[in-house]
């Protein structure tokens, strides 16, 4: 696993080879992703240069994007960063909380939707508390690094996998 972060703003292609330009001029929007340097960095399994353009990666995400796995990022705009320790990737639509508690329970501001299939919450490390998975993020969401998720909407990968409680 690879991260790939955005050093400028850029404009990912789930495409190189059917757009006559380099750049993303007259490229349907449904085949293109904005990426900002301050975004999560996303999650690949694979970042390796473009056989046919060396200016560009060629990009294999571990969850999709707008319905696609393989992107292509301009290669000045984009850098490979060595993956977290654990990702948390959700088996369906779930909310990520403050406290291990029903979110009917939490105010708006201690709990954020995470969809099904959206990228992977990136983590340093993950505990086992029960019910729910404890973990601290790599990057705070709302300048908080600390969160739960229901064990039965999420799925915990990496190495090591979890630590000790």
């Amino acid at each position: 696993m690879n991260l790939l972060k955005a050093i400028k703003p850029t404009i990912l292609r789930a495409t190189s080879r059917t757009w006559p330009s380099p750049t993303s001029e007259g490229v349907p929007d449904e085949f293109k992703f904005n990426l900002k340097p301050q975004d999560l960095p996303l999650l690949a399994t694979s970042i390796k240069k473009d056989e046919v353009n060396i200016s560009f990666y060629k990009v294999q995400l571990k969850e999709p994007i707008n319905g696609f796995f393989e992107w292509y990022a301009f290669a000045n705009h984009v850098e490979q960063r060595n993956p977290p320790n654990n990702w948390i990737v959700t088996t369906e639509s779930t909310k990520i909380k403050r406290k291990p508690v029903s979110s009917d329970e939490l105010k708006d501001s201690d709990k954020f939707v995470m969809p099904f299939q959206a990228q992977p919450l990136l983590a340093n490390w993950v505990k086992d508390r029960g019910t729910h998975y404890e973990f601290e993020l790599l990057i705070p969401h709302n300048d908080i690094s600390n969160w739960f998720a229901f064990k039965e909407h999420v799925q915990v990968e990496g190495s090591p996998l979890l630590v000790s409680a």
